[in-house]
């Protein structure tokens, strides 16, 4: 409700002003202000981080399988998990138009694909490359990437599995798919504060071609929101000010 609350008061807000060309108010703004900065900025920031440690973690699982580090990496996982369910407050922005929700949340895990791919030696030693992250994002379906794949992998009835319980072909994938979550969460982070991410986030994404800004831009969807109302933009367009404005100058 509370992100809600903050987008229509961001839009209920908006008046015309002859002088500045803009429309909106200073409440308004700071309203916008607030949630990007203080409510989707560090919950980003946290998830990606965290997804960025799993992913470390699991790679050295997969080389060297121990039962403290299983349950190292299943802390970690549940730090991550925590902040991805706080932000389905906003599933909006970057979330929606890259398809992140349902690339990395689809729920349930399909177990028969699963068990088809453990028996793909090809498509296995595929995940097992240097660029097995890129694989799993493009070859693998939803059903078995994200969260729900690694909880599989790491998890039984609620409790870290043995590390001598997991396959190495297991190991494979879920390290591959760790990797995949973590670019992801680096989507979702740099799409939101831009620059302001760590720069090795910023290249992964570009080294893969991953969109980040809004509708291809320049702006972050954090800058686009925080300039929402303005017919005179501070650097180009947005996409919510031109939508905006037109409906002004209709009348609506």
């Amino acid at each position: 409700m509370t992100t809600v609350l903050a987008v229509v008061m961001m839009f209920a807000s908006c008046k015309h002003d002859n002088n500045t060309e803009e429309f909106g108010d200073e409440n308004a703004a700071a309203v916008a202000a607030q949630f990007v900065d203080h409510t989707v900025a560090p919950t980003y920031v946290s998830l990606a981080a965290n997804a960025e440690s799993l992913a470390n973690q699991l790679a050295n699982l997969k080389v060297n399988p121990t039962d403290a580090g299983v349950r190292e990496a299943c802390e970690t996982f549940l730090a991550a998990r925590e902040q991805w369910e706080k932000s389905e407050a906003f599933l909006f922005g970057a979330a929606g138009d890259f398809g992140i929700d349902p690339h990395i949340d689809s729920w349930p895990l399909d177990e028969d694909a699963f068990n088809t791919l453990m028996n793909s030696p090809a498509m296995l030693q595929a995940l097992d490359g240097e660029d097995g992250d890129v694989v799993a994002g493009e070859r693998l379906g939803n059903a078995l990437l994200g969260f729900h794949g690694i909880e599989y992998i790491l998890f039984s009835a609620g409790q870290p599995k043995a590390a001598s319980a997991i396959t190495s072909d297991q190991w494979t994938y879920v390290a591959a798919v760790a990797g995949d979550l973590r670019n992801r969460c680096y989507q979702l982070e740099v799409g939101w504060i831009g620059d302001a991410a760590p720069a090795s986030h910023i290249a992964k994404l570009d080294d893969m071609e991953m969109g980040y800004t809004v509708a291809g831009g320049d702006l972050s969807y954090g800058e686009n929101m925080k300039h929402a109302g303005q017919c005179k933009p501070y650097r180009r367009p947005t996409i919510y000010s031109t939508r905006l404005c037109r409906h002004r100058r209709r009348g609506g």
